[in-house]
């Protein structure tokens, strides 16, 4: 059955379409991601040639509600198309279905399309608790492939995070890490320190309007 995935940019849709393709029996052979940023006419048409009739495979088209209608009837026209092989049909889009519908930004009919199963991720700021797992995990990958001596964050560091809102949600987080251990050298522990002045801006602004809301309140 087609897959819908909703959720804001950064929650990690691309990595739950792969989930998907990795555990669908019978495994597909190919993964193909179509990125619907664009408004280009030649974009299902391209997408038409690359595809073989006779092959297995999982197709994720992310973000079908930036494409313009127009291609959202083509690319459901070509998607409901008889096939030989075997299919797996993975969407994402960036907010709440009915409104998009609503607002004209996305095709009804290729809203049905997708929604035989619809998964709602929640941004990152409502699931602190994944935020230390993927912490961790990210560390120790890290360590095996760079051979870093990180493995923690310091108490202080491990509170800003848990009380920061994250609003680029797990992207924005694997990106700070990308940038703080590239820069990591014999330290054990992510301190204060080592957090980006960009970082650190946006966390002191978070808190003084934090502080004001408490005041006004």
């Amino acid at each position: 059955l087609p897959v819908l995935l909703i959720g804001e940019t950064g929650t990690g849709k691309d990595l739950i379409a792969q989930s998907i393709h990795n555990a669908s029996s019978p495994t597909n052979r190919f993964f193909y991601t179509l990125h619907c940023h664009s408004s280009d006419s030649l974009l299902i048409e391209q997408l038409i040639k690359d595809l073989d009739d006779n092959e297995s495979y999982t197709l994720f088209c992310d973000r079908i509600d930036l494409l313009a209608i127009p291609l959202q009837k083509k690319l459901l026209a070509t998607l409901s198309k008889p096939v030989n092989g075997h299919r797996q049909f993975i969407a994402s889009i960036g907010d709440d279905p009915v409104e998009l519908i609503a607002s004209g930004t996305l095709l009804k009919d290729l809203y049905y399309f997708f929604s035989s199963i619809a998964i709602r991720i929640p941004p990152l700021r409502e699931r602190r608790s994944d935020i230390m797992p993927f912490i961790s995990t990210y560390l120790v990958q890290r360590r095996e492939r760079h051979n870093l001596e990180l493995i923690e964050l310091s108490p202080e560091v491990e509170k800003l995070f848990l009380d920061y809102e994250w609003p680029g949600n797990m992207r924005e987080l694997e990106l700070l890490l990308d940038e703080i251990t590239s820069h990591a050298m014999e330290e054990t522990s992510i301190t204060y320190e080592m957090l980006p002045l960009h970082f650190r801006i946006k966390i002191d602004d978070s808190s003084d309007e934090s502080m004001a809301a408490e005041d006004f309140s």
